[in-house]
């Protein structure tokens, strides 16, 4: 057990349980949050400023000035998501060891090094005056809402943790913490393709160039859709898939820290013309898949100029951070916008030859090279401060001791370039057309698809990110050598080229993480790391079906549970004969599943099980057991024509398909019974497949602690903690990520974050729901209020104009100089 968090469970043992139960009274800045109306004289302000709150408390800001707008929207993220500002900023400058001790340097030490904040200083001081304006105001109106109180007044949060830390002084707000979140999200988009071609340089270097093919088999571009393509039509018969005659064993570890580095990140997008829809009108929904959090990683607001000019250019609704002003996805009165990640591989990794008489230089161009030392003091709470020295090359950071490697090896990032990111949101924010769309997405860093329509009927879509090129040999998947220039980075693609499509003539466009353009198709390598394009199929299939698409048309497709591997194994789960009668009584009930993940399904429960043997059988050369989604599915469905090397197991001394399919259905149904009982026909896949918001840090305990204190802390965690029974699984649209080597099916990768359907005939019908609630506060009634609607696929309406707004108000505050 940690040193630093024993102590705290004694302090917190210690303490009285009417400090831990959810009865604790809330302080009066606390209990204002969900009063009525009320009236706060702040200085900094132009003038008043009204705040509109619905009955779930998503509020519309109205402001005559952009000064007053972001103000106030920093003033409303502090008030009501204060303690999430606070974790974050610590985390994104590697400061999380101060709060919670040393069970987190090792955290604190994999961001420094990779550097984010010293990213986010060399953006602000890069950036356009208007967008420094915006950050400088927002920060203005989070700090006074932090001015004179106290960080129990401020969050519930510090009393607990002040137990490890001591005495907290909450640090004023500054425009490097909003750039800090933004660069963690960039980093949280990326770090995918950095496990990716960690992973298969490993593979590669144990098992071989053909044992990669196998384990990371290349991308199946003819099997599924294609972003800037629409208008897939499934192949009749997979092609052959050339695959080694053997695999090597793959026994060593190489996997990152698990605190940021989770398999699938990605999320769903997609836009219907008028001409396929009831309105005539557009429909874009869009729902990212970010990993599960409490609290929530969106917070809901409008942001309205009262009169629209110059000095006040924003009629904006729809999702924002609580630590970044604007919107980051959603709509002004002209467009509408979502956004998903496009595989784009804007990292690379570089082995490195270091002096062996001076581990602080590397060879290149055959001459050592000194490599810049930076010296990070990383404060810990209850122990000395600890000193990591950072070592920069031309490249970029030294990490390959951070990621279990032996092999010096640095890594090349977009984000180590002057890239805007911040300044691009407020373009967006302004844009009146598909004109003013691109010139704001083309100067985006990193690799989003934005997808877009307009109220003149247009759709459309355009990857943002700086594309490298590279030399020839170098496709990004691999670590190259670091020795001399000859695999650097030629520069980057012309933004004019950057993949788009504007108006198919198919009427709609659909992005889930499939390959935006093939690879003949461009001039340079755009990426070889995405997600087998099954949501994307899926999609497209739901739209060819649909005779007009109407808003719940829209919602069932954002909600669909479809289990792709159920449609080739079960077929052949069922050619197959057992001699075991339950083993017989669960094939019948998969038989007769309609193979989706509801929450009351049998036969998704059963064979979500069977799936997580069958994966962890099939993939025994791993270190680890993977997750078990889209890229398992695929390989796995190759394997099924017959010979393939992964069907060799070499703990059982088999290589019989059949027999490993029946020991991972038997070992399905045992683990099944365990949690359930022995009667098959009462399990239900909810009852298994539970989205678990744990609170950010008191939520769960480190690891290593020993699971018994559990029950000592039950108070603590009742307070902070959430769950619901969720449909959903690992490769549906509506994906609600378990992990198939977890041994349960708890949701603790990726959901749903959100989930937006945009009506471009009439934004005061748009539907919107994420994960909890708005408040940041547990004693609140709007720190979960959205749940329930969320993991029931329901939607809410929170209004745009003035006039409905106005009816939906419950509370209003104002905002007085």
């Amino acid at each position: 057990m940690k040193k630093g968090f024993c102590c705290f469970l004694l302090l917190l043992l210690a303490m009285p349980l009417t400090a831990l139960a959810g009865s604790t009274p809330p302080t009066a800045d606390q209990a204002a949050l969900q009063m009525g109306d009320e009236v706060f004289e702040v200085a900094g302000l132009d003038g008043e400023v009204t705040i509109r709150f619905d009955s779930f408390d998503v509020p519309h800001i109205y402001a005559t000035t952009t000064h007053d707008l972001v103000f106030a929207q920093g003033y409303l993220h502090a008030a009501n998501r204060w303690w999430q500002m606070e974790w974050f900023r610590h985390q994104g400058a590697g400061r999380l060891s101060e709060l919670m001790g040393d069970s987190l340097l090792g955290t604190d030490t994999f961001l420094r090094t990779f550097g984010l904040k010293r990213n986010a200083e060399r953006e602000f001081a890069n950036m356009d005056a208007e967008a420094k304006t915006i950050l400088e105001d927002y920060a203005a109106g989070v700090n006074a809402w932090l001015e004179g109180k106290a960080p129990g007044d401020l969050a519930i949060e510090y009393n607990f943790v002040q137990l490890l830390a001591g005495e907290i002084t909450v640090e004023p707000w500054t425009p490097i913490d909003t750039l800090l979140w933004v660069q963690s999200m960039m980093f949280d988009q990326e770090r995918g393709d950095l496990a990716f071609e960690l992973e298969k340089g490993a593979i590669t270097q144990q098992a071989g160039p053909l044992g990669a093919l196998v384990l990371v088999p290349p991308y199946p571009y003819d099997l599924f859709p294609i972003i800037t393509d629409p208008g897939f039509t499934p192949p009749t018969a997979l092609p052959d898939v050339p695959v080694a005659a053997a695999v090597a064993p793959v026994r060593q570890t190489f996997s990152l820290p698990t605190a940021f580095l989770f398999e699938g990140v990605g999320s769903n997008s997609w836009v219907v013309s008028g001409e396929l829809t009831d309105t005539g009108k557009p429909y874009l929904a869009n729902d990212p898949h970010i990993g599960i959090q409490n609290p929530p990683i969106w917070y809901q607001n409008g942001l309205h100029c009262i009169e629209l000019s110059d000095a006040c250019a924003f009629d904006l609704y729809g999702y924002s951070f609580a630590g970044v002003p604007l919107i980051v996805i959603g709509h002004n009165q002209h467009i509408g916008w979502g956004l998903t990640n496009s595989g784009l591989d804007s990292m690379d990794i570089y082995s490195l030859e270091l002096n062996p008489d001076n581990p602080l230089q590397y060879s290149y161009d055959g001459e050592f090279v000194d490599m810049e030392v930076i010296n990070e003091e990383i404060k810990v709470a209850g122990a000395d401060p600890v000193v990591v020295p950072v070592r920069l090359t031309r490249f970029g950071p030294v990490i390959h001791e951070l990621v279990g490697f032996d092999q010096p090896m640095a890594v090349r990032w977009v984000a180590y370039d002057d890239v805007p990111a911040f300044s691009v949101f407020a373009s967006l924010g302004k844009a009146a057309n598909w004109d003013d769309f691109q010139a704001a997405v083309e100067r985006f860093p990193i690799g989003q698809n934005f997808i877009y329509a307009d109220v003149e009927g247009n759709i459309g879509l355009i990857s943002g990110g700086h594309v490298p090129i590279r030399a020839a040999g170098h496709d990004g998947s691999l670590p190259m050598p670091g020795v001399d220039g000859t695999f650097e980075w030629q520069g980057f693609m012309d933004p004019a080229e950057l993949p788009r499509i504007f108006n198919p003539e198919e009427g709609y466009i659909v992005a889930a993480n499939n390959p935006t353009v093939r690879p003949e198709d461009y001039g340079t390598v755009y990426s070889t790391y995405y997600d087998v394009g099954y949501r994307a199929a899926r999609i497209e299939e739901l739209i060819q079906a649909s005779d007009v698409i109407d808003l719940a048309r829209m919602a069932e497709i954002q909600y669909d549970s479809h289990n792709p591997s159920a449609e080739f194994m079960i077929p052949m789960l069922a050619e197959m004969s057992f001699d075991d009668p339950q083993l017989q009584a669960a094939v019948a009930i998969m038989q007769e599943w309609d193979r989706m993940d509801t929450v009351d399904s049998t036969g998704a429960v059963i064979y979500n099980a069977f799936w997580a043997k069958l994966v962890a059988l099939v993939f025994d050369e791993l270190p680890s057991v993977p997750s078990g989604d889209a890229k398992e599915v695929y390989i796995i469905s190759t394997m099924l024509a017959g010979e393939h090397p992964l069907w060799k197991n070499a703990a059982l001394g088999t290589s019989d398909p059949d027999e490993l399919i029946t020991l991972a259905l038997r070992q399905g149904l045992d683990l099944l019974t365990e949690m359930f009982g022995e009667e098959m026909t009462t399990w239900t896949w909810g009852e298994a497949h539970l989205a678990k918001f744990n609170h950010r840090p008191l939520g769960e305990l480190p690891a290593g602690i020993n699971v018994g204190l559990d029950i000592m802390l039950n108070d603590i965690y009742h307070l902070f903690n959430r769950s619901i029974p969720t449909t959903g699984g690992l490769t549906a649209v509506n994906r609600m990520a378990w992990n198939a080597g977890s041994g349960d099916f708890v949701i603790r990768n990726t959901i749903a974050s959100m989930r937006q359907i945009l009506d471009f005939s009439d934004w005061d019908n748009s539907k919107y729901v994420h994960s909890l609630g708005q408040s940041g506060d547990p004693r609140s009634d709007h720190y979960d209020d959205m749940m329930a609607l969320w993991a029931a696929g329901e939607y809410l309406t929170h209004g745009y104009t003035a006039e409905a707004v106005d009816d939906i108000t419950q509370r209003t505050w104002t905002l007085t100089p």
